[in-house]
Order: structure tokens, then sequence, then C-alpha cells
């Protein structure tokens, strides 16, 4: 991900690569994935510190998929995954909106470490549950845990409906 800045007033500006992400796959058999991605991120440190960039890695996902012999239909995941709610993407490329919203940042999680459900019971419709340790933490320090389910239908090959819910 790149990023350009400029400043009217001062007429500073700046060009950054400012993120990197790779990413891997591996089909292990019929039945079991796994994916992984690792970003790194220049991130400005403490300006009262001096100000300098500093570099950030964190493991953005980390999946274990299985698919149950004979229930191609249902699957069960366990990792650090993209909460499957929302149209909003915390994935610079993958989020087409130049400007984030209030939900995405105040009120929405992106990320949870736990594990996802799905069952698609016909071409029009899929159920998603999961079940995590809380909101955008690598090690939730509640007590508690969180969660979700959504359902999702295709009315029409040009549109798709989804209703969700948390709970934690």
């Amino acid at each position: 991900v790149g990023n350009y800045s400029y400043a009217g007033r001062s007429h500073d500006n700046s060009f950054a690569a400012s993120k990197l992400a790779l990413s891997l796959f591996r089909e292990m058999s019929d039945h079991v994935w796994v994916f992984g991605q690792l970003t790194t991120a220049l991130a400005e440190g403490d300006s009262a510190a001096g100000g300098d960039i500093a570099t950030e890695i964190e493991i953005d996902n980390l999946i274990v998929n299985w698919i149950p012999p004979g229930l191609t239909s249902t699957s069960l995941s366990a990792g650090r995954f993209d909460v499957p709610i929302g149209f909003e993407r915390d994935d610079e490329p993958l989020n087409l909106q130049p400007t984030r919203t209030f939900n995405a940042d105040l009120a929405r999680p992106t990320k949870m470490v736990g594990v996802v459900g799905r069952w698609v019971p016909g071409p029009g419709a899929e159920v998603t549950a999961f079940l995590s340790n809380g909101w955008d933490a690598q090690l939730s320090p509640n007590h508690g845990k969180t969660g979700g389910l959504r359902i999702g239908v295709l009315p029409s090959a040009n549109s798709s409906l989804g209703l969700a819910g948390l709970y934690g």
C-alpha cells in the first residue's frame, strides 16, 4: 500500500510505501487447508520521543480450515480471521472506500481470534456462526467470550443481503 500526502499551507509532501503483506496458502489434504498473512507497516513513533518511524509486523490472518468428509457445504475454521460482518474491510487494497466510517472505526470489530463455522444450505443462502476471545486483540484481557451469527441471502445475481449480530 502506497501513501502520498500533501499539506496545502506549507506545500510539504511525501510518498511512502507504508504497508506490505505476505500471504501463504497450503492445501494439506482434500479436507484441510491453512492460510496465513504477515503484514508489515510503517508507523510514526511517539512525537515526545522524537517521532521516529517504526516498522510494525503482525500476524494479520492465520486460519486452519476443515471441511468434514461428505459435508462439502459445511466448514469449520480456527485462528485469527476477518470478522464476517459488515462491508468495510481493514485491508487497504480491498477497501474501496476513500474514508472509513465511525461504525468501522468504533463500533465494529475487524479481527477476532477464535472459531468460525459456516453452512451453505443452498446456492442462495449461507449461515455463519463464530466464537472468539474478544475484539481486535491477539490475547483478549476479558473473561467472557464474543459470539456472533450472520445469515446471508442472494436474492439475485446482482445483490446480496446479510443480517448479523454480536454478543459479548
